[in-house]
């Protein structure tokens, strides 16, 4: 999901019109509508102020992973190389790995949110969390 469509998601799910939602960021609604669009890319710093005025996390608004198998993959290699994870297989199944023991900060905070993610995944699927909350947690998860 491109940015624009992420801008535009989260803000009707908080209820804001585009006038009201433009309003706050201090711009124009047409402004706002070309974000959403995907006709302008917002900068860095109206990035920041419109997950801040969302509640969400910056980052979440500017992941756009691509949609196939391919880009999958590729960002699955980019991870292998910065978390030292390691496919392996489990039963049948092929599973990410990270190591026993950690090298940085980054690993071990990449485990405790894919913790969390399990945690609130299992609760999804156990109907302790709504799929609107759960959507939410995923907006403005911060590892």
């Amino acid at each position: 999901m491109k940015i624009g469509e992420k801008i535009h998601r989260i803000r009707k799910e908080r209820g804001y019109t585009a006038e009201q939602f433009a309003e706050m960021l201090g711009i124009s609604a047409v402004s706002l509508r070309k974000y959403e669009y995907g006709e302008r890319m917002p900068k860095d710093p109206m990035i920041a102020e419109i997950a801040r005025c969302l509640e969400v996390n910056p980052s979440s608004l500017k992941s756009d992973w691509g949609s196939d198998a391919n880009d999958a993959i590729h960002i699955l290699f980019e991870l292998e190389e910065a978390f030292c994870l390691e496919p392996i297989k489990v039963g049948g199944t092929v599973v990410l790995a990270l190591p026993e023991s950690f090298e940085n900060e980054d690993q071990e905070a990449l485990a405790r949110a894919l913790h969390h993610w399990y945690r609130n995944n299992r609760d999804l699927k156990d109907d302790e969390l709504t799929r609107d909350e759960y959507i939410a947690w995923k907006d403005s998860f911060r590892a």
